[in-house]
């Protein structure tokens, strides 16, 4: 396989994937810095208890892979 078809077939299987934990890289700042009290007090909880951190979104994006059998190995 040429390796722009290699290029394309790889973007076309990850552009989900990225595009979806991308979405979630947006959300850090805001819990990295609060801009209140009341956020610093949520932040900060929700550190005491970092189960809590990772929501169904951020599950479904960290688990939204599977690749493909190439063969190898």
């Amino acid at each position: 396989m040429p390796d722009s078809e290699a290029f394309t077939a790889y973007e076309h299987t990850m552009r989900g994937f990225v595009e979806q934990n991308q979405a979630l890289a947006t959300m850090g700042s805001a819990t990295l810095a609060p801009r209140s009290q009341e956020l610093l007090d949520a932040r900060n909880e929700a550190l005491r208890d970092p189960s809590a951190l990772t929501g169904e979104e951020g599950r479904a994006a960290n688990t939204g892979l599977t690749l493909p059998d190439y063969g190898r190995g």
